[in-house]
This record gives C-alpha cells, sequence and structure tokens, in this order.
C-alpha cells in the first residue's frame, strides 16, 4: 500500500457554515493521495454531523472528537494519528485557492525533501472574490539556499507568517524534533512556528498564493483579547526566549530574533491595550516583557523597523505606550 504524503489536520469548532466547502477544496485537489483528520473540538452546532457525512462519503476523511480545548491541543490530536509523510493544518473556514496545489508542492518536495515548505496566502472577506493567486516572492530566495539565508529572505519580503496554515511540514522532522503546538489559548502558531525555524535545516517555497484565510466577523480574532490570551502570548514569547541562550550559530540567532521581533511588537501593544480592562495584568505583562526589549532592534520587517525608531528616542514604556494606542486605533477600525 502506498504512504499517504499528505495529512491535513483541521481543528473544528462550530464551523457548519464552512466545513463543507472547506473540506471540498482539499478533496478535490488533483492530487488524491491524501488523508483529512477533522478534530471536533466540542462544537455546539451540527458541526459533527456534518464531517460524519463526509467521512462516510470519502474513505480519506477521518472524524475525531474530544471535549473543547481549543484549536492547539485539536492539532496535537490530529498529529498524533497522521500518516502522511508531510502535514498541513488548514483552518475550517478557509480554502485552498487552486486545485493543483497539492499536486504541484508533492513535486517541489519530490525535489527538495525539505523540512519545511512555505507559501503564500491572502485574506479575504465572505464577499470577496481573487482571481489572481501568483506569489510575488520567488522560490530561488529560499529552495538551495541556507535555512538561516532563506529565512532571513522571506522575514525581510514579510513573508514568514506565524500561522501554521502556510507551512507544509514534514512529520519525521517534528516527531525526531518533538515538535508540537503549545497548548495555550490562542497564539500557538508563534510558537509552532519558532520551533520550525529553530530545528529546521532545508527549507522551500511554493509560488502560489495557495491559502486564502476568510475574515469573519464573528472569528475569534475580531474581538478584543481577553486577559487569558495576553497571559498565553507573554508564556509562548517567554518560551520562545528562553533558548536564545543556547544558540551558538550568530546567523541562526539573528534569524530566531528578527522572527520573534513582531509578534513581541504586536504583544507589547495588546497587554497595554488590556489596561482598560484588566489594569493590573496589563502592568505586569509590560513589566515582565521588558527583559526582551532588545527585540525591537532587530529591525528586518518594515513595521519593526518604524517602532524601532522611536524605541531609540522614547525608551521602551513610551513605546508601549504609543504601541498601545495604534493597538486602539486598529480595533476601532475594525470595529471592535
Amino acid at each position: 500500500m502506498k504512504n499517504i504524503t499528505f495529512s491535513l489536520i483541521i481543528p473544528v469548532y462550530n464551523a457548519e457554515n464552512f466545513l463543507k466547502s472547506t473540506v471540498n477544496t482539499i478533496l478535490n485537489q488533483t492530487y488524491k493521495n491524501i488523508e483529512v483528520i477533522l478534530v471536533n473540538d466540542g462544537s455546539q452546532d451540527q458541526s459533527l454531523k456534518i464531517a460524519r457525512q463526509m467521512a462516510e462519503k470519502d474513505a480519506r476523511v477521518f472524524v475525531v472528537e474530544q471535549k473543547n480545548a481549543g484549536a492547539a491541543v485539536a492539532r496535537n490530536n490530529g498529529l498524533a494519528l497522521a500518516k502522511g509523510d508531510y502535514i498541513l493544518f488548514p483552518d475550517s473556514d478557509d480554502y485552498f485557492t487552486t486545485l493543483k496545489g497539492l499536486e504541484e508542492i508533492a513535486t517541489l518536495l519530490d525535489e527538495s525533501h525539505a523540512d519545511v515548505l512555505f507559501f503564500d496566502c491572502i485574506e479575504v472577506t465572505e464577499k470577496e472574490v481573487q482571481h489572481n493567486f501568483d506569489s510575488n516572492f520567488r522560490r530561488e530566495n529560499v529552495f538551495s539556499r541556507s535555512a538561516n539565508k532563506g529565512l532571513e529572505n522571506m522575514i525581510k519580503a514579510n513573508k514568514l507568517t506565524r500561522s501554521a496554515w502556510t507551512k507544509v511540514v514534514n512529520r519525521d522532522f517534528l516527531l525526531q524534533n518533538c515538535i508540537k503546538f503549545p497548548e495555550v489559548s490562542q497564539t500557538e502558531d508563534t510558537g509552532f512556528t519558532a520551533d520550525l525555524i529553530f530545528y529546521a535545516k532545508t527549507l522551500d517555497w511554493y509560488e502560489k498564493k495557495f491559502y486564502a484565510y476568510v475574515k469573519h466577523d464573528e472569528s475569534i480574532t475580531a474581538k478584543r483579547l481577553s486577559t487569558q490570551v495576553v497571559k498565553d502570548s507573554e508564556k509562548v514569547i517567554s518560551y520562545a526566549m528562553a533558548r536564545v541562550k543556547d544558540m551558538e550559530d550568530l546567523k541562526q540567532k539573528n534569524v530566531y530574533l528578527s522572527y520573534m521581533a513582531y509578534p513581541y511588537m504586536v504583544l507589547l501593544g495588546q497587554a497595554k491595550e488590556l489596561a482598560k480592562r484588566d489594569k493590573q495584568t496589563s502592568k505586569q505583562v509590560i513589566k515582565n516583557l521588558k527583559e526582551y526589549s532588545h527585540l525591537l532592534n532587530y529591525d528586518w520587517t518594515p513595521r519593526v523597523s518604524m517602532i524601532r525608531k522611536f524605541y531609540s528616542i522614547f525608551g521602551y514604556y513610551l513605546t508601549v505606550v504609543i504601541l498601545g494606542k495604534a493597538m486602539d486605533r486598529i480595533y476601532k477600525r475594525k470595529g471592535i
């Protein structure tokens, strides 16, 4: 029996309006040697019923049930069952933009045998229609380069996203390095991607915007962050930064810190904005994060570069105030 090439692990929580169309963009791929693992995370709607119906119709679909524990736990449970050579982590309400994507990715991986293959994504609303899915970032910037140089090129081009769904990861690579998602309420992708960067030796890039991230009004990302999410984000940052002292390769260290700079900057803004709802936690998290303020000097990405100027002039705490005001404006612009 031929080995399964791709395992696609999808956490499912109250996704009855999107799940079927999402899974169909996977099952209808021209590349058929796949499995789809739907991990129902204690859904309160008809998601489980829909998932079971899809499993009955297509033997490549498997349904796993768990009590509501979040996407990180769901992905880890799915990973424990996966049989594919490579793993993808789509969300239940998004979709793949081209039906030839997995076939073309399989061809690339036959050549590169990469630990991690990255691809581009687009953000769309439910009513939006996109027609151009070509990436403006070339494979040559990553493939056949050292991992450090490929990652540097991606960061400087703003192509290294934290999201798990823009990556195809070798399963043996994950298992050998004991890489799992940190089991937090949100921001698990930041820690997961940090692990990929730390351990990966070979990388590849697919020159298509293969993934469409659909923005919904009811999405958890369309809400102001809770105290727990901010605390979890601090935990992820602290865990990721704990390994820096053991890095002997200066190039790897620069890449790693340059990746961490952006989520760190975002968390500072979120922690300051949290003061409107939980002043005590906001103050404590900001105090704790000061230990990593040197991250603001790693300005490979344009947004961090801009904040670095504020930091060099005004120092840590005034920069945090500026970031908090910026985060509040972002929330207001989104109507939340």
